[in-house]
């Protein structure tokens, strides 16, 4: 399946933003954004499906996958994540074991 690519909304220096109203369906179950390690992804689910934030291998091939299973209803965020650890040319990559009524936003916050 292809990979649907989430839209990284910017968060300005000392502003605020509504998450919960700005979550954008998951129409896959491969996603991706653009990370430049100032970037938190925030998503719930009203399923319980499980994610995986990909690694990328190190020097030492060694992955560090991040993998867990949502409750309903709750809301996560997970990050930042460093772009030598986690960036696939440029994007993080998530799966889920189905989309479960999720919904994701990835935010950049500038400092």
């Amino acid at each position: 399946m292809a990979f649907q690519t989430l839209t990284v909304a910017e968060q300005p220096f000392q502003s605020y933003s509504q998450i919960t109203d700005n979550l954008v369906a998951a129409t896959s179950t491969d996603l991706q954004f653009r990370n430049d390690g100032y970037t938190i992804l925030y998503f719930v689910a009203t399923g319980t499906p499980t994610i995986t934030i990909e690694s990328v291998p190190d020097n030492a091939a060694r992955l560090g996958d991040i993998s867990f299973q949502l409750a309903a209803n709750k809301v996560y965020a997970v990050g930042p994540l460093r772009p030598i650890w986690w960036n696939y040319g440029g994007v993080v990559q998530i799966s889920l074991d189905a989309t479960g009524g999720s919904s994701f936003l990835p935010v950049r916050y500038q400092f």
